[in-house]
């Protein structure tokens, strides 16, 4: 182990090389995913034409998301720019799962993780910049510090367990404001860490109870400014109805229980050659005599990743984005796995053995790395041509602008709601996301005000639409019927453009004779 270590000065520059060459295939891709096209549009929107969210572009997502997009949209190279910030976060997370590492084995079991995370992020639709690609890393750095203090052998001062505990709860409460189910996730550790104090008595109870009313206001700090912001420049009702109140308006559960199972199984198939390790090492971790301070930092990391999973499942629909959460936790159990694994008698210890010895100590990660890095590939080669091609995508762009005239509003019914960023389009209503006015989930609500509103924004004749053919399962039939009337009816069919499985078409209202 001690040569192995040595290597430790190398693991950083190494996890940033890697992750960005493992990136790099998704890098100016305008298509990722439709989430993070919007959170750029609207990012973009803001920053540039003064458009406030919640406001005039109504969304769910806290303002911590607007906030981090706002950067790369202030640069010349917007999209790039929100991938390679992406990226960082995703290297960011790497090291804090280093130090996590060392706590329960050794850097170099972290090392693995940081590696398995970051490719594991990729797989489950996180090669962009989904929010908990962002928000993991202010979590991972939160839990490495409970983690190094509770678990710490000799007594830390008191000093330190306050500052530990209002940082890193100020750390967690960042995260809520990237996206608010984070907030389990924070309660959860943040007991964890108190837990532990009082357990192992590091704490008189009396002053256990302050500092857990001083967590709980730091936590709370930041989604607590951002309030009063709205509440100063009037805008409280918006800011509470988008964040809070419509979160229960939402139509959830909605698929059939065989589809959730489906849907379950397929993303948990995807880290398929990472799950077997994470259960192995939780199975068989009391007989890795661990020492007391390592079956502590076990403990937390166990909790945090079965904190993590309501998360993706709470919403009734867990495709591969909703366990990114989970991913920082599970990379460090298969690591720690891995490594049990290989240092086992077995037939497949003996395998993984043989490989550590040829490959410098890390035989086993790229063993079981190879599979999912071809994965990566792959999904680079498919991701664009399911999402939209970059060709693609500019070529609608430039047979937009050539019927939009400055000031006018298209309507961009799906899919690519990056189109109003990439023509410098506002949108006809304060639903820019195109799912808010079209998906199950969103219309199927006891007033029917969404489709009430997309019943609006066609019937006041948008200049252009954008629609995408085929549409996709999660859209609601009454939408589309609504919207196939609107464009036999006014329009005429300007442009079609064929791609992998699909079409994307431009619309132009009809001129009066």
């Amino acid at each position: 182990m001690s040569d192995i270590d040595s290597h430790a000065r190398w693991y950083i520059p190494a996890l940033v090389v890697f992750a960005f060459l493992l990136r790099a295939l998704f890098f100016g891709s305008p298509a990722v995913h439709i989430d993070e096209q919007f959170y750029l549009t609207v990012a973009e929107k803001w920053v540039h034409h003064g458009m406030i969210p919640f406001v005039d572009i109504w969304d769910r997502k806290p303002l911590g998301t607007f906030i981090i997009y706002a950067l790369p949209a202030l640069t010349p190279f917007p999209i790039l720019g929100y991938q390679i910030l992406a990226t960082l976060f995703v290297v960011g997370t790497g090291i804090a799962t280093i130090e996590i590492g060392a706590l329960i084995a050794s850097r170099h079991v972290g090392f693995m993780a940081a590696f398995v995370y970051a490719v594991a992020v990729g797989l489950m639709e996180g090669p962009g910049g989904q929010t908990p690609v962002f928000y993991n890393l202010p979590v991972a750095i939160a839990m490495y510090l409970y983690l190094d203090t509770a678990s710490a052998i000799q007594r830390p001062t008191f000093k330190r367990i306050v500052a530990v505990g209002l940082g890193s709860c100020l750390l967690l409460g960042l995260a809520i404001q990237i996206k608010y189910v984070a907030a389990i996730e924070g309660a959860a550790l943040s007991l964890f860490y108190l837990a532990a104090l009082h357990v192992r008595d590091r704490v008189p109870l009396g002053h256990l109870v302050m500092l857990a009313l001083g967590m709980i206001v730091l936590g709370l700090l930041p989604t607590a400014l951002v309030a009063s912001v709205y509440t100063a420049i009037g805008h409280w009702p918006e800011f509470f109805e988008s964040n809070f109140a419509s979160i229960f308006a939402k139509h959830l559960w909605n698929l059939p229980f065989t589809e959730f199972l489906r849907r379950f199984q397929e993303s948990s198939l995807f880290c398929v050659f990472f799950l077997p390790f994470a259960a192995y090492a939780l199975l068989t971790y009391r007989r890795a005599h661990l020492s007391e301070r390592a079956v502590w930092a076990f403990a937390g990391i166990a909790l945090w990743v079965v904190t993590a999973l309501p998360g993706a499942l709470m919403l009734g629909n867990p495709t591969r984005h909703y366990f990114l959460p989970t991913l920082a936790p599970m990379a460090l159990l298969t690591a720690f796995g891995l490594s049990r694994v290989a240092a086992s008698s077995g037939a497949l210890g003996r395998f993984f053995a043989s490989l550590e010895k040829r490959a410098g100590g890390y035989g086993a990660l790229l063993a079981i790395l190879l599979a999912p890095l071809i994965g990566t590939v792959i999904i680079a080669i498919e991701n664009p041509r399911e999402r939209g091609e970059k060709a693609d995508v500019y070529a609608v762009v430039d047979e937009i602008r050539r019927y939009l005239q400055p000031g006018e509003c298209m309507l961009v019914f799906n899919r690519l709601p990056i189109l109003y960023m990439l023509t410098d389009s506002c949108a006809p209503s304060q639903y820019m996301f195109p799912n808010h006015n079209s998906e199950i989930a969103e219309v199927r609500t006891p007033d029917g005000e969404r489709l009430k509103e997309l019943q609006r924004v066609l019937a006041s004749k948008p200049p252009v639409i954008y629609v995408r053919r085929p549409f996709t399962p999660d859209i609601a039939p009454e939408a589309i019927a609504m919207f196939e009337k609107a464009v036999e009816t006014d329009y005429d069919l300007r442009y079609v453009r064929r791609a992998y499985r699909q079409f994307h078409a431009v619309y132009t209202v009809k001129q009066k004779p």
